[in-house]
């Protein structure tokens, strides 16, 4: 199995793993034959990669931190979150709220998540592609979750404050139903006072949010303060370190991480790798580098399936990724003139070799 670009997809190909819609229903199960019309299927939902099953990527297993299905539901569950979730008029300073039988939809979604993960314990995080772009507020808030949940985990918190992060994660941009979605989804570069817009919903988010008793003060700061940076040059109020608490910080690099590894209408994502080569630079003066070590021990930075280069501009897919030595892989390499003589190399045997780059496979 392998993951491919839905613009190299071929009629004829095999999915490797289900697609979902943007309403959560399966669009296309594993094993799917795909023909012309299934790949413009694709394409109208705005998928721009899927996994697929070929002879050369035969015996690569992906294992996700939480698997296609239940991400379909939980996203769709937050969809509905952030749909009944009451606005006021941010003109007239009214605040909203989050109806109690929406609350417990998110209490469920947090608890099934924890189990999730809990249950796939070994299990390290990679980019999941299953939705198109409609979907990418309410996935990005499971995947800031999941990603929080983990480092959470990770740094000895308990179950319960584990839950409250979760929580103020799978909240932190509830004020976006207060900006226009032609903003959100805007293609070209924003206006200074359109970029400002956007920066308000940490502000909304917090009036929807701070008079409900139904939730605690951990998520409220979350959700107020989840731009804030430790040199001060954050937002919405430009704090310093002293008034970031560290539960907060959590999910300000979980947010930042999964905002910059996603495809969006107006940029590319950005590999794992180098988005944690930003992280760790982030690290020295505006991000927590403790959280960022615990951070890092939950990410696979070259997910099985994936195609990179090598030093010697030899190309292949991972084949296992090693927790323990993240940077040496096994690999297949490719040959592209003969696919049957590709062959696996394990990077820990071959030191003078190394992954130099992510890149898409073209074959």
């Amino acid at each position: 199995m392998r993951l491919l670009s839905t613009s190299k997809v071929k009629i004829g190909q095999f999915v490797g793993r289900p697609i979902f819609s943007e309403n959560g229903n399966l669009l296309l199960g594993k094993g799917v034959k795909l023909t012309k019309g299934l790949i413009d299927k694709i394409f109208e939902h705005d998928i721009y990669f899927i996994y697929i099953d070929d002879e050369i990527s035969k015996g690569i297993e992906i294992n996700n931190v939480v698997d296609e299905e239940h991400m379909a539901k939980f996203v769709t569950s937050m969809k509905k979150v952030m749909d009944d979730a009451i606005f006021g008029d941010k003109n007239k300073n009214v605040s909203g709220f989050v109806p109690l039988e929406t609350f417990k939809i998110v209490q469920d979604l947090v608890k099934a998540l924890i189990e999730n993960i809990m249950s796939n314990k070994d299990v390290l995080y990679s980019v999941t592609e299953l939705m198109g772009t409609d979907m990418y507020t309410y996935k990005h808030s499971v995947n800031v979750a999941i990603l929080s949940i983990l480092t959470s985990k990770s740094l000895k918190y308990n179950y319960k404050m584990i839950e409250q992060i979760a929580i103020g994660a799978l909240l932190h941009d509830i004020g976006k139903i207060n900006v226009k979605n032609e903003l959100i989804n805007k293609k070209e570069p924003l206006t200074d006072d359109e970029f400002d817009e956007i920066k308000n919903h940490a502000k909304y988010g917090f009036e929807i949010v701070k008079k409900d008793v139904a939730l605690s003060a951990y998520v409220k700061q979350i959700i107020i303060k989840h731009h804030e940076k430790l040199d001060g040059s954050g937002y919405p109020s430009g704090i310093e370190s002293k008034d970031i608490p560290e539960f907060v910080r959590i999910v300000t690099l979980c947010d930042i991480f999964d905002a910059i590894t996603n495809d969006r209408v107006y940029r590319k994502r950005i590999p794992m790798y180098k988005a944690l080569e930003i992280l760790m630079t982030d690290a020295v003066f505006k991000l927590d580098r403790n959280i960022y070590r615990h951070f890092v021990e939950n990410i696979c930075i070259y997910p099985p399936g994936s195609g990179v280069k090598l030093s010697d501009n030899r190309e292949a897919i991972v084949v296992k990724y090693r927790r323990e030595y993240p940077s040496r892989p096994l690999v297949r390499i490719i040959d592209k003139d003969d696919l049957k003589k590709s062959y696996d190399l394990d990077l820990i045997d071959e030191r003078t070799i190394f992954v130099e780059n992510v890149i898409e496979l073209d074959f």
